[in-house]
C-alpha cells in the first residue's frame, strides 16, 4: 500500500506526466508516447485521486490540509480537461471559446462500437466520416465574415490566430450572410507537402506552422471543416451540405447503420486512407439527426451521441540489430531498440522506444530477436511483440552507459544518481535554461564541449565562462566566442 506522502507525490507526478503530454500532443503537434500510454497514465490518477479523497480532511487552520486539497483539485481539473492549456509565454493572445471544444470519446475495435451504439438506444442513421488528423480549430464568422480564429487549447481557452488562418484555404467571407461558429482542422495537404514543403519531416508535423509568429508558409495549409453551430439543421448531413455549399472543403462521409460503420472502418483501413490527400487516423460516427444526438448529453469529456472509431497501428515485421541506453536529463536511462528498417505509412523508421527495463523483460526481447513494429496512433514507433525470440534477454545496466556511475532502481525504472557530472543530465539542466530565457547561438554542441573539456558543470558556470575558455574548443574562434558571450550577456538580470 502507497504511505499517504507518497499517494500525493504520486498524484503530482502523474499530473505533471499528462500536462507535458498534453502540451506536446496539442500544442506543439508532436506526441510524445502512444495513445494507450497516455490513457493509461489517465486511468492510474483516476484511481489514485479516489484515493486522496479520505485523506485531505477539512480542517481550514490545517496547512496540510490546504495542501492535501490543492493537489485534489489540481488533479480534478487534470483530468475534466480536454486538449492542453495554450502556453503563458506564448506569442498569440488568448481566446476563451463561446462555446467550448470538447473532444471525442474513443472505441478501438467493431465490438466497442456495438457496445456504444446500444448505449445510444441504437439509433438506426448515422453518419461515418473521416476522424483528420490535423490541428483542431474554431472559425468565427459574423454577417458572413471571417470574424476570428482560434485553437483548442484546453477546450476552454484556446490561442487566436486568426491572422495566420486567414492565410490558409478556407473561405473568409461566405455568400450567406451566417454568424456562428464552424469548427473544422487545419490540414497539410500531402500533394502541398511534396510540392512547397518535401524539407519537413512529414505532414503531421506541419501543422505548427499554423502557429509560427511569422506567417510563413500558413498560405500551404487547409481547413477542412466538419460541423457548424449557430445554424439550425435537422440532420447532420444537412451540416456537411451547407459547408460544402459555401466552398469549404469537407471529410467524405456516408450516412449508414452501425454495420456499414464497421464494415467501412475495415475498408479504410485496408486501402482507402492511403489514397486520401490527407491524414486521418480514424472515423467518427456520429447520430445523424441532431435532435436525438443533442438529447443524448455528454459523457466522459465528450458528447454521447458521436465517437471516434480509432484505426488499428499499421505493423510490419523486424530484426532486432541492438539495443542501446540512453540517459535523459533526469537521470533515467530508457533502452531503445535498434531494428532493421521498415517503412509504415510513409515513414520510414528503424528505431523505438522500450520505455523501461520491465517491459524489456516482459516482452523477452534480445538482439537478433524477431519483432512486430507498429506506428501508434500513426506516429510513435512501438515494439508490439517478439515473433520469434532469441536467447536470453537484454540485462538492465549497473553502471551510466554516460558517466560509469552505479545505478540504482526506481520502482521499474532505471536511474544515474549522479546529477552534478553526469554529461546527459548536465546538457538537459543547461538546455532548459536557455530555452527557457531563448538564449540565442547556444546549442547542445557547444555545451558538450564545455562539459567534456571540464569548463561547466551547471547553470552558474556558464556565466563564469571567458573568451579563453570557448576559444580554446573545437573549431571555435575569437568572433565565435565573443558572440556567445556577448548573447549571454543580454540575461545576466532577469526578473523572478
Amino acid at each position: 500500500m502507497i504511505s499517504e506522502p507518497n499517494l500525493f507525490a504520486s498524484v503530482e507526478s502523474l499530473i505533471d506526466q499528462i500536462d507535458k503530454h498534453d502540451i506536446a500532443y496539442y500544442n506543439d503537434g508532436k506526441p510524445l508516447i502512444s495513445d494507450q500510454e497516455y490513457d493509461g497514465l489517465r486511468d492510474r490518477l483516476r484511481t489514485d485521486t479516489d484515493k486522496l479523497v479520505p485523506l485531505i480532511g477539512n480542517d481550514p487552520a490545517d496547512v496540510g490540509c490546504i495542501v492535501r486539497g490543492a493537489t485534489y483539485a489540481r488533479a480534478i481539473r487534470a483530468l475534466k480537461r480536454v486538449g492542453a492549456p495554450s502556453p503563458e509565454s506564448g506569442d498569440w493572445p488568448k481566446y476563451q471559446h463561446e462555446v467550448p471544444m470538447a473532444s471525442l470519446n474513443k472505441v478501438n475495435l467493431p465490438e466497442e462500437l456495438l457496445v456504444w451504439h446500444a448505449k445510444c438506444g441504437k439509433p438506426k442513421e448515422l453518419l461515418e466520416t473521416e476522424k483528420l488528423d490535423g490541428m483542431s480549430i474554431s472559425l468565427k464568422y459574423e454577417k458572413g465574415h471571417l470574424f476570428s480564429a482560434a485553437t483548442r487549447g484546453d477546450g476552454d481557452i484556446g490561442e487566436n490566430i486568426t491572422a495566420n488562418v486567414a492565410l490558409m484555404d478556407v473561405p473568409v467571407r461566405l455568400t450567406e450572410k451566417f454568424s456562428g461558429h464552424i469548427r473544422g482542422e487545419v490540414v497539410l495537404l500531402k500533394s502541398k507537402w511534396k510540392k512547397y514543403l518535401s524539407h519537413m519531416a512529414n505532414t503531421r508535423n506541419a501543422t505548427g506552422l499554423a502557429k509560427r509568429h511569422d506567417g510563413e508558409d500558413c498560405q500551404h495549409l487547409t481547413i477542412i471543416a466538419y460541423t457548424v453551430e449557430g445554424k439550425e439543421f435537422k440532420k447532420e448531413s444537412e451540416a456537411y451540405e451547407w459547408l460544402k455549399s459555401l466552398g469549404f472543403k469537407i471529410p467524405n462521409y456516408r450516412i449508414g447503420t452501425v454495420k456499414n460503420a464497421n464494415i467501412m472502418w475495415q475498408e479504410y483501413m485496408d486501402k482507402t486512407r492511403e489514397t486520401l490527400d490527407y491524414d486521418i487516423d480514424g472515423l467518427v460516427i456520429v447520430i445523424n439527426d441532431r435532435a436525438e444526438r443533442f438529447a443524448l448529453g455528454d459523457e466522459g469529456r465528450g458528447p454521447k451521441g458521436s465517437v471516434a472509431f480509432k484505426f488499428e497501428a499499421p505493423e510490419a515485421r523486424s530484426k532486432v540489430t541492438d539495443i542501446v541506453c540512453q540517459v535523459g536529463d533526469t537521470g533515467q536511462i530508457t533502452p531503445v531498440a535498434e531494428f532493421e528498417e521498415v517503412e509504415l505509412l510513409g515513414a520510414k523508421i528503424k528505431r523505438a522506444s522500450l520505455h523501461n527495463f520491465s517491459l524489456v523483460k516482459e516482452l523477452g526481447i534480445n538482439i537478433g530477436a524477431e519483432v512486430m513494429i507498429s506506428r501508434r496512433n500513426d506516429v510513435i514507433p512501438y515494439i508490439e511483440k517478439v515473433i520469434t525470440p532469441h536467447n536470453g534477454y537484454f540485462h538492465i545496466p549497473e553502471q551510466c552507459p554516460a558517466c560509469g556511475t552505479k545505478t540504482v532502481r526506481a520502482g521499474e525504472y532505471v536511474k544515474c544518481p549522479n546529477k552534478k557530472t553526469c554529461p546527459p543530465q548536465v546538457i538537459g539542466r543547461l538546455n532548459k535554461w536557455i530555452k527557457e530565457l531563448g538564449i540565442l547561438e547556444w546549442g547542445e554542441s557547444i555545451l558538450t564541449k564545455l562539459i567534456a573539456a571540464g569548463k561547466v558543470k551547471d547553470v552558474a558556470d556558464l556565466y563564469r565562462l571567458k573568451a579563453e575558455d570557448i576559444t580554446g574548443l573545437d573549431r571555435m574562434g575569437d568572433k565565435g566566442a565573443a558572440n556567445l558571450l556577448k548573447e549571454l550577456d543580454k540575461y545576466r538580470e532577469i526578473t523572478l
